[in-house]
């Protein structure tokens, strides 16, 4: 291309610069649109996440209120376990006195020894 500039040429520069600057308007109306889109999920999951601490919220203080702690349990099954060995305690000790008294009621039971 050694001659002057034809008018071909500059509608077909002119017409290259609009193509390209139209591809680019709609690349940015798309990115755009994702971005809003983006906006609106982020603001969707910060609400969830929100709802989703609260409720974690409430349901560890149900927990505080109606569940038993570690410490409280073994507490509780210490004196459990207290109070059943006293019942045993107490029911050694009455067959103890039962067992001495069958043997002192068997000994005057038999027999002198005839044999003597």
């Amino acid at each position: 291309m050694t001659g002057p500039i034809t008018f071909e040429a500059v509608g077909y520069l002119i017409g290259m610069i609009v193509a390209m600057l139209s591809v680019g308007g709609w690349v940015l109306n798309l990115i755009g649109k994702r971005d809003k889109r983006i906006a609106d999920m982020e603001k969707s999951l910060e609400g969830q996440v929100r709802a989703n601490e609260k409720s974690l919220s409430e349901h560890k203080l149900f927990a505080a209120e109606h569940y038993a702690t570690k410490d409280g349990l073994n507490a509780g099954l210490r004196e459990m376990q207290a109070a059943i060995n006293g019942r045993f305690d107490r029911v050694e000790a009455t067959l103890d006195r039962l067992m001495l008294r069958s043997s002192n009621n068997a000994r005057l039971r038999t027999p002198p020894d005839r044999a003597s």
